[in-house]
């Protein structure tokens, strides 16, 4: 490609990892000891951007190594087929699993584990008021 273009790639991706790395740090440093969950969520997306960030600054780029096949008589495989033109899922690596379970966790975390931890809070402080 452009070595301009690829130049401003690497510094957009840069910038944008490194403060994603001091947003993790600022949210894991705010963690109560049993936001477990949460933790391991913060620390698999670290994790992970860490890997690529590696990649991306030694190699100029992220190496995508794992490739996964739908069998193309299966109804996913004819489903990649019709929607893309093919029954090969993107190339991904181990980095990008960490990201994306992560990510999952912390969802997981938003959706159930917080809600749950805030009505038993406000349970709490209600059953102390006067």
């Amino acid at each position: 490609g452009d070595p301009k273009h690829e130049a401003y790639r690497l510094a957009f991706f840069t910038v944008v990892t490194l403060v994603a790395f001091v947003m993790i740090l600022w949210y894991y440093k705010q963690l109560r000891a049993s936001d477990r969950l949460l933790a391991i969520s913060l620390s698999s997306v670290f994790a992970g951007a860490a890997g690529n960030f590696i990649d991306r600054i030694l190699f100029r780029s992220v190496t995508d190594f794992l490739l996964v096949y739908a069998p193309r008589d299966t109804s996913l495989g004819e489903w990649l087929i019709r929607t893309f033109q093919t029954n090969q899922w993107p190339a991904f690596n181990v980095a990008d699993v960490c990201i994306n379970v992560g990510v999952g966790l912390f969802i997981v975390h938003v959706l159930f584990i917080e809600p749950k931890r805030v009505r038993e809070e406000e349970a709490a402080k209600a059953g102390q008021a006067p």
